[in-house]
Order: C-alpha cells, then structure tokens, then sequence
C-alpha cells in the first residue's frame, strides 16, 4: 500500500514507474492533505493505515515531490519496523544519525501504527546540541514515539528530493571556530563546510549585485 502522487507530470511518472517494479498497481493509492496541515495529514493517513484490509502489513509513503530511483531500491532490503530513504541535502549532517528519521519517503510496519496510540505525528521541539539551538519536526516526534515502544527506526539507500528546503544561517554561538559541547569533529567540520560555501555564494550574488 503506497501513497504516491498520480502521474498527471513528468515526476510523477518516474514515481510510478519506480513503484511499480515493486508493488502491484491496485495497491498504489493516492493520498492528497488538501486543506489540512501537516501534522494533520499524517494523522490522518495513520488513520488510513488503520482502515485498510487486514493483509496489508506494511505501507511505504512517498511525498510528491520526492522521485526514487536505483538509489532508492535499498530501501526493501530492511527489515527495520519502520525505515526512511535519505534524500539529497545540503546539510548533510541531518542523516549523521543511524536512526534519524524523516518522512519524504519510507516504509513503516502496520503492528507500528496499530500499538502506538495516537496521535502519532506531532511536534516535538527539543534542544539540539549538534545545532545548538531549538528544533522542532513531527519526523522527529513520530520516531521517538516508535523508539519508545522498542521499534526498530532505521535509515537506507537515497531518494531525490526536489523542493528541500535550506536550512538557514550559521548560529551565533558558533563563531567563536569551536564546536559545542559533545560535538564531535567530523560533523562539525561538515557544517563549517557548508556554510563557509554558503557565505562565498552569497558574497558573489552581492558582487553581481543581486
């Protein structure tokens, strides 16, 4: 059971070309929030989890901006309870986690959704040391609520993810050259990276005067 978009583009039709080497087409469903939020959405695709026929023992999801290919066949190679294809970032550090977590696309096991109660897509802010700052991610509370009932979360594999998001400014705290407490050096020279390119981009934007 998968919620891809219908192919009415070119993006789509990859989704489904790929989909289709692995799960039969009348279990490729479309799943459009329309008017809800987010947080929402999810809940109530859970929900939809919940509804369909007893021998549908897992679903994988697919936001419709997010095109699979070759990368993304690992994916079905784990057997985690619930598991997420990485996508192309250009803060990488966010997959410096074994179990991070995040939703564009991934595979998650029905007994998950049927043990752990409701809601189970909320916000959930928190203190990130690697950050050093206040985050927050309904990717993040789904995953701690799976964690909590000793679901295996895992991640694999890639998946393009084409409307990502950027992710912002270097923190203040951070200027001084010295990672923050229980930083350790490889991901922290992995954010000074990028965002020392992000300052070159953008001091040439300001030079062409834009």
């Amino acid at each position: 059971m998968c919620h891809p978009s219908i192919p009415d583009d070119e993006d789509a039709r990859l989704r489904l070309d790929w989909l289709r080497r692995f799960v039969p087409n009348h279990q490729i469903i479309e799943w459009s929030r329309s008017e809800l939020d987010m947080k929402a959405s999810w809940n109530l695709a859970m929900q939809e989890v919940l509804n369909a026929p007893s021998h549908i023992q897992e679903c994988l999801f697919i936001h419709d901006d997010v095109i699979p290919d070759e990368r993304s066949d690992l994916i079905w190679d784990r057997d985690d309870d619930v598991v997420c294809c990485r996508f192309d970032a250009d803060a990488p550090w966010i997959w410096s986690n074994r179990q991070a977590f995040h939703n564009a696309m991934f595979r998650v096991k029905r007994k998950v959704i049927e043990i752990i109660p409701a809601p189970w897509w909320d916000e959930l802010k928190h203190w990130d040391a690697k950050a050093d700052t206040t985050v927050g991610c309904i990717c993040n509370y789904f995953s701690k609520q799976a964690q909590s009932y000793l679901f295996s979360v895992a991640n694999t594999g890639e998946c393009k993810h084409l409307n990502l998001r950027k992710w912002g400014k270097m923190p203040k705290a951070w200027s001084k050259g010295q990672p923050p407490k229980n930083f350790d050096k490889e991901t922290w020279d992995m954010k000074m990276k990028y965002f020392r390119k992000r300052k070159a981009d953008r001091l040439k934007e300001i030079r062409n005067g834009k």
